[in-house]
């Protein structure tokens, strides 16, 4: 055992060590959440906007929190913050911030995508707001943990930026499809101060009219008012605090506030807490899907729907007209930006078109206004631009970033590969299944003999269809560019050679299309896929004596489709495959198809403006186009059987030049919409279609059922309740059919009804059976009768009652489609060829399960039957 003398440190040494201990002990971690292992319940967390207040996340078995919204509310499906706690942390800059989480998954779709993010907001020196991730997990970093044994995440550690003042809120946020359980959530700042964040526990009274007061009452709010505001639906407009206490504030209400969240801001804001109603008279802006949040590519360009109601007998002043403007609250100038025009005298919507091109990176914050001339209302809106830092290209079968691919088989190639997209700040995005197309992507081959590329809406696909070298590029909003280059070296055998003759045609097509496939060794099959054409093959289709040789010749019909953004039309994509031993090869070939120059196209917006009408029974329909000065059947109609783009795009070729009233009427659940925002034909505006030009901004937007006739209720405001939202999937006044839709003659028997909770007492009922400003029938004092319809047509049918005090409520439309025995609803029942006089869908076919009734199922195998070139052929 050997035995080393210590030596005595030097003196500037210990002074070193000395300071390095009083470093450590000043430069503590504290601890920023409260019940971060929800052991007290839920508070001070709150669920997400969009999400059932009254949902509990907190599972009395585990006591963690799920981070699952419950299907059947509006936050089915639901992406973006679960739980949030308003903070108020100061001292953070330049400090470090840890973020921890105990995470388990009950289930997940992929395991490869992130699932769960901590985000956090901090306010700088100057006021602005930041948002930034902290830490985020995938499927796969969770792995097989349990509740037993849950997965603890941490982040590596966060430095704030120097000039940040103030931690305001933490959230947690669900990113993809899966269901996870959270615990123990913790976020620690080295040096921080944590202050009180005020609460609200209750308020009263719940309904209110203008100029009445409501007292706020919870915690911490501060002994005197001081700067700090109370917000109701994110405005402090019209409200005038008369006291304030640490634990009451009184406020009264008047124009302009609106119902909606109410906020206490003091350092902090307060937990959201519901607000109350109000009676008075008043209307708001309305929007299904309008976030406060959006995260935006620099250069991309959104579309946000948006409506005025008219709540509790609002009516626009005298000679009043509602307009609109867009502001940017930081005092520079607005994006570039447009809002449709819009008939807006009365409830009704716009689109707001915002183009982020120029923008640089950073947060902003807008205000939509809208005024009548007296009061203005306003919906905030905060942008988040970014742009693109990098993008790799991933395998999913491997688990391996691919940065070139070699490919030595004819055919499509590249399945298992995914793009990743990630921001300039290294985070990546939540759902690159998703984001791509939103984000304006456009992918490219260098060498379309070597590498085709082929892009819908939803995907895109790689096939290899002969030898050399390519580069796929992927091209960006932003500017940003991705290269993959592929090489493709295809053995001599098995090989298909396709050829198309043309490989381009219009939608007024009548030459055939020539389709040759020549294989080396024989062809085991040889088709096409196609994107709603119709295409029939001519009675000489077929193989040579030895099967190495497949020719055909197809008559086009696409009269009547759902169209790509322009120019592109549709497509059909030929295919022939051949086999030799073990090997396979499969040879594509692309047929294009665009708008004649003899047609017309029609582009805008099918949205709702209404939380209780969802985008599902807006995407597949009918556009009717009516004669204007005759709307008793439309001169032809056009069907929308795809789903418009996330953001309610579509685009509609084959439009017969002319000038028509046009109406666009869903297969799901709701009546027709006219242009613009018309209740019925005498209101709609007309439309006029210029061959060779695409017609933009025709836009469809849907309230769904209104609570109440017009000036009693509006449109709603998506809350339901007493002012009568549209919440509420009937009015006061309920007109029932027995049936909407079949062969003419069509009996058709409807009940006029008092909804039991109007308070209206039937005196007795009038009947409009098409809704051209007669009613056929009035006085009919049981409220029921019946009426056949002989031609074919579609036909909006309305009743009113009137009550035992001679005030009179009409009932909401209900659309009836009356088709002759071919299914068509116009005089011919035609096939919507390039003639007009287009017939309605011949319900019949559409009827895959032979239920008798056309519903999802039916929907998605039709998809299925025309994805594969074999559906039944839809007028």
């Amino acid at each position: 055992m050997s035995c080393t003398r210590r030596t005595p440190l030097p003196w500037f040494v210990l002074l070193t060590l000395a300071a390095v201990v009083m470093g450590a002990t000043r430069a503590r971690a504290v601890e920023v959440i409260a019940n971060g292992g929800f052991d007290t319940g839920l508070s001070p967390w709150y669920v997400g906007e969009g999400i059932d207040p009254s949902w509990n996340p907190v599972d009395a078995a585990t006591g963690a929190a799920s981070l699952h919204p419950p299907a059947g509310n509006a936050a089915s499906g639901y992406v973006g913050p679960v739980l949030s706690q308003a903070l108020n942390v100061t001292g953070i800059g330049g400090q470090q911030l840890t973020a921890a989480v105990d995470l388990w998954a009950l289930n997940v779709a992929d395991p490869t995508m992130p699932l769960v993010r901590i985000e956090i907001e901090f306010l700088d020196t100057a006021g602005q707001e930041h948002r930034t991730t902290v830490l985020q997990a995938t499927g796969q970093e969770i792995g097989q943990a349990d509740a037993a044994n849950p997965s603890r995440q941490q982040a590596t550690p966060y430095t704030f930026p120097a000039d940040a003042a103030r931690l305001v809120e933490v959230s947690l946020v669900k990113l993809g499809f899966g269901e996870v359980m959270a615990d123990n959530v913790s976020l620690d700042i080295t040096n921080a101060t944590v202050g009180p964040v005020p609460q609200i526990t209750n308020v009263t009274p719940t309904s209110l009219a203008y100029g009445e007061t409501v007292t706020i009452n919870g915690q911490d709010f501060g002994t005197a008012q001081g700067s700090s505001q109370v917000l109701l639906d994110g405005r402090p407009d019209g409200l005038t605090v008369q006291s304030w206490s640490d634990t009451a504030i009184t406020v009264q209400v008047n124009a302009p506030a609106v119902p909606g969240t109410l906020v206490v801001r003091t350092d902090t804001e307060s937990n959201p807490y519901p607000g109350p109603d109000i009676t008075s008279p008043y209307f708001r802006i309305v929007a299904a899907d309008l976030p406060d949040h959006m995260r935006l590519l620099a250069g991309s360009t959104v579309r946000l729907p948006l409506g005025v109601a008219f709540m509790n007998g609002y009516t626009v002043p005298a000679n009043g007209q509602i307009t609109w403007s867009l502001v940017d609250l930081s005092g520079a100038s607005a994006p570039t930006h447009h809002f449709a025009p819009a008939a807006m005298s009365g409830p009704g919507g716009t689109v707001l078109t915002v183009d982020t091109t120029g923008m640089t990176p950073g947060h902003y914050e807008f205000e939509v206004r809208a005024t009548d001339g007296t009061t203005t209302q306003a919906g905030r809106a905060e942008i988040e631009i970014y742009t693109i830092g990098r993008v790799e290209f991933f395998d999913t079968q491997t688990n391996q970033v691919v940065t070139s691919l070699t490919v030595d088989r004819q055919g499509e190639f590249g399945q298992n590969l995914e793009p990743r997209f990630f921001d300039q700040d290294g985070n990546q995005f939540p759902d690159p299944d998703v984001m791509p197309m939103p984000m304006g992507m456009t992918v490219q081959s260098s060498d379309p003999t070597v590498v085709l590329v082929h892009q819908t809406p939803d995907d895109v696909h790689l096939y290899a269809v002969g030898s050399g070298q390519a580069t796929v590029t992927a091209t960006f909003a932003d500017g940003t560019t991705a290269n993959l280059p592929v090489t493709v070296t295809l053995p001599s055998a098995p090989h298909v050679t396709l050829n198309l003759s043309p490989a381009a045609i219009t939608n007024k097509q009548t030459d055939p299309v020539a389709f040759t496939a020549t294989g080396v060794d024989s062809l085991t099959n040889a088709g096409f896929s196609g994107s709603f054409i119709q295409m029939t093959p001519d009675q000489t289709c077929g193989y040579n004596s030895d099967n190495t040789r497949y020719d055909c010749s197809y008559t086009v019909d696409i009269t009547t489709p759902y169209t790509f953004p322009t120019p592109k039309v549709s497509y059909a994509l030929f295919h022939a495959a051949a086999v030799s031993g073990s090997a396979t090869a499969t040879g594509y070939a692309l047929l294009t198809v665009t708008n004649d120059p003899s047609y017309a196209g029609m582009e805008g917006t099918i949205a709702s403006i209404d939380p209780q009408v969802q985008m599902y029974q807006l995407e597949m329909g009918t556009f009717e186009f009516y004669d204007p000065n005759d709307t008793t059947k439309p001169v032809f109609t056009r069907q929308l059987v795809g789903n418009p783009t996330p953001d309610g795009r579509y685009a509609v070729a084959g439009v017969e030049p002319g000038t028509y009233l046009v109406r666009y009427v869903p297969m799901q659940g709701t009546a027709g919409q006219w242009y613009q925002n018309a209740k019925d034909a005498s209101e709609a505006q007309a439309v006029t279609f210029t061959a060779g030009q695409w017609t933009k901004e025709i836009n469809f937007l849907f309230a769904g059922l209104p609570g109440g006739s017009e000036g009693d209720g509006g449109t709603g405001d998506g809350t339901g309740g007493d002012d009568g939202g549209a919440g509420a999937p009937e009015g006061d006044v309920i007109l029932t059919p027995d049936t909407v839709n079949g062969p003419a003659p069509l009996t058709v028997n409807f009940s006029c009804d008092p909804d039991p909770s109007s308070g209206i007492t039937m005196g007795s009922a009038d009947f409009d059976f098409g809704r051209d400003g007669t009613y056929d029938e009035t006085g009919n004092t049981s409220g029921k009768t019946s009426h056949t319809y002989s031609t074919p047509g579609v036909y909006d049918v309305v009743c009113r009652i009137t009550d035992t005090t001679g005030t009179t409520t009409e009932s909401n439309p209900k659309t009836i489609t009356v088709t002759d025995s071919t299914g068509g609803t116009g005089d011919t029942g035609g096939t919507g060829d390039d003639t007009g006089g287009a017939g309605g869908p011949d319900i019949s076919k559409w009827d895959c399960n032979g239920n008798g009734v056309v519903d999802l199922p039916d929907i998605l195998c039709q998809l299925k039957l025309l994805s594969s070139g074999t559906a039944p052929i839809l007028p």
